[in-house]
């Protein structure tokens, strides 16, 4: 009952806002619900211990699960993915709950690949913007938390105008690292881009399914290589 009527509630929230990047908006669906609320409740019971959230869409959500608790999950860190959301998206489900009473001891946010499906839709500046409104609040939020931005991955061989975009979000969105003090940055930046891609409009096709989107397994042992030191670099670990 409680699911129903919230659910409702979003629907009409949602016919009441504009759809771009920068303002934080609730899908109109119910698993998508269910998954940010089954997250948010995973908050409320680690009671503040959680130490690391992986933040972003279907590549974040698709970890698997042993190479996850491996290398991810022994230092305190969580996977909130969730398939098909744009930036828009999850800024919104962290405004709502999935870092409610964290303040203390959430060292690190891994905020991943939403901004590839936003690039369906928006243009590198509108995506760009963004990210800037959703990392702004986490820094007015989370002072204490730091933000691992992800480069976006290449993805769609040959799709030029979407490599261009992707390309171009990354650009302006690496320069929130502050690049004379990255040690001691709030925002660190680290790019994908060249471990995912063969050349210019080709990604490694070892790396991706068939899609050319989303990652193998091997794909996967790839990120975690690129990943891990600056991850535990951020986590004093």
């Amino acid at each position: 009952m409680l699911l129903n009527f919230t659910f409702a509630a979003i629907v009409l929230l949602i016919s009441t806002v504009t759809c771009v990047p920068w303002v934080p908006e609730p899908r109109n669906d119910p698993n998508w619900l269910a998954q940010h609320q089954s997250y948010v409740q995973t908050t409320i019971n680690s009671n503040g211990t959680i130490r690391a959230i992986f933040l972003g869409a279907s590549i974040t959500d698709w970890w698997p699960d042993d190479l996850f608790l491996r290398h991810f999950s022994t230092y305190g860190a969580v996977n909130y993915g969730i398939s098909g959301d744009g930036v828009e998206h999850a800024f919104w489900r962290i405004q709502n709950g999935e870092v409610d009473g964290l303040q203390d001891s959430l060292k690190l946010i891994v905020f991943a690949d939403c901004g590839s499906n936003s690039a369906g839709s928006y243009n590198a500046e509108e995506i760009s913007r963004g990210y800037t409104a959703t990392l702004n609040w986490i820094r007015q939020a989370l002072p204490n938390t730091r933000v691992l931005l992800i480069g976006l991955m290449p993805r769609d061989n040959n799709f030029t105008d979407r490599w261009i975009r992707l390309t171009d979000v990354n650009i302006r969105i690496s320069k929130w690292q502050d690049q004379a003090n990255p040690g001691t940055s709030p925002v660190r930046y680290l790019d994908l881009w060249t471990h995912f891609s063969r050349e210019w409009g080709v990604v490694e096709p070892n790396l991706f399914l068939d899609d050319q989107l989303h990652l193998t397994r091997e794909g996967y042992e790839k990120w975690v290589d690129v990943i891990n030191p600056l991850f535990r670099e951020m986590m004093g670990v």
